[in-house]
């Protein structure tokens, strides 16, 4: 895994997150300014869809992990 995109940022109902490359094994976890766990995905395609309608504005933490790799992103909420 090299590396990954999320786009609308800021948004407003949905993010979507790209991943460069396929791998095995990659897992998604959206976190909120508190460190809780909103939203788990474990099995990634290339291109990814997370429905955010139902959370509160606010900023949340995308990290994107394989076994040997962890990337973070912020995005904004509206």
């Amino acid at each position: 895994m090299r590396a990954f995109s999320i786009y609308q940022n800021p948004i407003k109902g949905k993010v979507y997150v790209d991943l460069n490359d396929r791998t095995t094994k990659v897992s998604l976890k959206v976190l909120d300014t508190k460190g809780k766990i909103v939203r788990k995905k474990n099995k990634l395609a290339i291109r990814n869809t997370i429905s955010f309608a139902a959370l509160p504005e606010g900023i949340y933490t995308v990290k994107v992990e394989n076994e040997n790799k962890v990337m973070i992103k912020k995005f904004l909420k509206l």
